[in-house]
């Protein structure tokens, strides 16, 4: 995978990752794939009020028992974090969200993303 470009292999997985969690019922608030720049990857944030009420440890919990049994999806959640619904990028996200149509999703080319430098970022939509 190219490391200056988000590839549709990528988006296509995250979504839907994204649609088989929102149908097990697990709670997704926000969701991006995110290049920091000082990272080597891509890493698809998802908030969720799950790591607000339960705990990180129980989120990530919640989110294998949903992708139990969905092979498919194993090698995209190595590079998943669950982070809180206040957590700063979530609350970027969130602003980002607000400005545009919610079935649209952002190609975000900002420089910075919740404090963190950042490449580029792929927003999903609501």
């Amino acid at each position: 995978m190219a490391t200056d470009s988000l590839v549709m292999e990528l988006k296509d997985s995250g979504t839907a990752l994204l649609k088989k969690l929102r149908q097990s019922g697990f709670n997704v608030t926000a969701a991006a794939w995110v290049k920091v720049s000082v990272e080597d990857r891509w890493v698809l944030y998802i908030a969720t009020n799950l790591v607000d009420s339960r705990g990180q440890t129980a989120a990530y919990r919640d989110l294998y028992a949903a992708l139990a049994g969905h092979a498919d999806f194993w090698s995209t959640i190595e590079g998943i974090r669950l982070i809180s619904t206040s957590d700063p990028i979530a609350v970027s996200i969130l602003a980002l969200r607000q400005k545009t149509p919610a079935n649209i999703p952002i190609n975000f080319g900002g420089r910075t993303l919740g404090g963190k430098t950042i490449d580029a970022a792929y927003i999903y939509p609501a």
